[in-house]
């Protein structure tokens, strides 16, 4: 289950390294959304349930590669926020990326027109 979180990580970070193509980069990190999925589930992971389990990092991935190709958007004020907000607590790493995302969010002047 975890094949296709790796192929949209992998893809991302290609699309970035290969030239920054941002529309890409959104596509491949977009995956693990999945806003339309409802119901419950079942004890034996799914694809879905790993592609949630991967979302954090997609965003922080998203919000860092889009940034880094100067595309600073509201998507990448609400994925640095997300990030800030999700692993403000976590290990030391994630601590880390937190207040990163944090002073991001501080520094673009397009995270404050954000609704």
């Amino acid at each position: 289950p975890t094949l296709r979180a790796l192929l949209h990580l992998g893809r991302a970070e290609w699309y970035a390294r290969a030239g920054g193509d941002p529309a890409a980069v959104r596509r491949e990190l977009r995956w693990a959304q999945h806003e339309d999925v409802v119901g419950t589930f079942d004890v034996t992971p799914q694809a879905a349930d790993v592609d949630w389990s991967f979302r954090t990092l997609a965003r922080w991935k998203l919000a860092t590669a889009l940034d880094r190709a100067g595309e600073q958007d509201v998507e990448v004020c609400r994925a640095y926020q997300r990030v800030a907000d999700l692993w403000a607590a976590g290990a030391p790493i994630y601590r880390a990326r937190a207040d990163s995302a944090r002073q991001r969010v501080r520094d673009l002047a397009v995270c404050h027109t954000a609704s």
